[in-house]
């Protein structure tokens, strides 16, 4: 699993592509957008900031 910041599927396709397993063709994907990460903060414990 890759967590890419794109706002182009597009773009993270292409960055995807460029690694070594994309450019030999060994490396399936599917690409699913993400929303804002930022409540993952009070999971760890950590305050936000103001």
């Amino acid at each position: 699993m890759f967590i890419i910041n794109a706002t182009d599927p597009a773009v993270a396709h292409d960055m995807l592509e460029k690694l070594p397993l994309g450019k030999a063709h060994m490396m399936s994907f599917e690409l699913i957008p993400i929303g804002p990460l930022n409540p993952l903060r009070l999971l760890q414990g950590m305050q936000p900031k103001p």
